[in-house]
């Protein structure tokens, strides 16, 4: 969004590189009109069509903002030192709204079903994408159909688009790695995906993120290289601080700073290492946000509970303030009217769209949790 805020509201020393880029890369529109990129990105950010420039000719892959930063991770890759260790971090706006797909992006979503959101199953425009391309459903299906390559226009919004944005970061993420495999340096370079926050996508009937359900707070995090397991599966809570423990310990680098919280992740693996005896397992995950706070704990299950192969599962603990938890699926126990706090247990495992509380089905969980909740909260 900074890339497109009025000159004088910028600060006079701050000029980011995609703002830049935009700003002196020129596009042609499909009636031959020549314009800047910045033009074209923003009259797709703003709906308003190939008349005023956002059209399948300029608003390309080529000026795209996850590819821009794909080509600057490439850079970097090729200006490294050579025979010497590296990290590289590469930060993709994407997913994230305002949500806008390239013509291409939206040509590959096109007649395809998505899964209707949690407690919405009649949300058909999120997840059948009538709004791809302009066209209606029934025009997408049959220029599918029929084979046709017309150039479809750039679309928004819903959970297709959403899709194809995701698609086509897995994409670019395969180029890297693809870059990395071509440099010789595959074989010893450990890969980790993760994100920074998840997206309800209108489970029970909400958008974005800030909320304490699993698609809010839960995110993606994959780890591949040498000494991670192929196919390896961890069940139990991890934090996304974590990372900086786990870049550290593969540094060698084994003392932290006073202060510092994070731990490793090399001890899940899933790999005998020789050294787990030294590194502390977490057992527990807390977060929190407005008028709610919740703690997620690794702890053994009831016979009916959890599906792991050691009888462990990750059971969550929501506390909610003065109010009813922001977003509560429609199976949540209700809240009492001047309550001071609302507590809602789930089994993140066995039911990872916290369909089913069970707070009252297990009452000896409750107590075990409530001391861990961050700031004193249902105490």
């Amino acid at each position: 969004m900074t890339a497109f805020k009025a000159p004088k509201a910028m600060p006079t020393w701050f000029d980011e590189p995609y703002r830049k880029f935009l700003r002196w890369q020129e596009v042609e529109t499909e009636d031959g009109r020549t314009i800047r990129a910045q033009i074209a990105y923003k009259a797709c950010l703003d709906g308003l069509g190939p008349d005023k420039g956002c059209d399948a000719s300029s608003f390309t892959e080529e000026i795209y903002p996850d590819d821009f930063v794909r080509d600057r991770a490439i850079d970097i890759l090729d200006r490294k030192p050579a025979g010497k260790p590296w990290f590289l971090q590469v930060n993709f706006p994407g997913p994230h709204p305002p949500i806008v797909s390239t013509s291409a992006m939206a040509r590959s979503v096109m007649g395809r079903k998505w899964p209707p959101p949690i407690n919405k199953p009649d949300y058909d425009e999120h997840y059948r994408c009538p709004q791809s391309a302009g066209l209606s459903k029934f025009e997408q299906e049959a220029m599918l159909a029929s084979g046709e390559q017309t150039p479809v226009q750039p679309a928004s919004g819903g959970r297709c688009n959403y899709a194809a944005e995701i698609e086509h970061l897995d994409a670019l993420m395969r180029s890297i790695v693809d870059h990395v495999r071509a440099a010789g340096e595959l074989d010893r370079t450990v890969i980790v995906v993760s994100g920074d926050h998840g997206e309800n996508l209108g489970d029970n009937g909400f958008e974005g993120k800030g909320l304490p359900w699993q698609a809010s707070v839960s995110v993606p995090l994959l780890i591949a290289g040498p000494g991670v397991a192929r196919g390896h599966v961890h069940g139990g809570p991890v934090a996304t601080l974590d990372l900086g423990g786990t870049f550290l310990d593969l540094a060698g680098v084994y003392r932290l700073a006073k202060g510092m919280t994070t731990m490793s992740l090399r001890r899940y693996f899933g790999w005998a290492s020789g050294d787990e005896k030294t590194q502390v397992p977490r057992r527990h995950v807390s977060s929190g946000w407005d008028n709610w706070r919740l703690v997620v704990k690794w702890m053994p299950s009831s016979g009916e509970d959890g599906r792991s192969a050691d009888g462990m599962t990750s059971y969550k603990l929501i506390c909610c303030r003065g109010r009813e938890c922001p977003g509560s699926p429609p199976t949540a126990l209700p809240y009492t009217p001047g309550g001071r706090h609302q507590l809602m247990l789930y089994d993140t495992l066995r039911d990872p769209y916290d369909q089913v509380p069970l707070e009252h089905e297990r009452p000896d969980i409750v107590p075990q949790l409530v001391p861990l909740v961050p700031e004193g909260w249902c105490r």
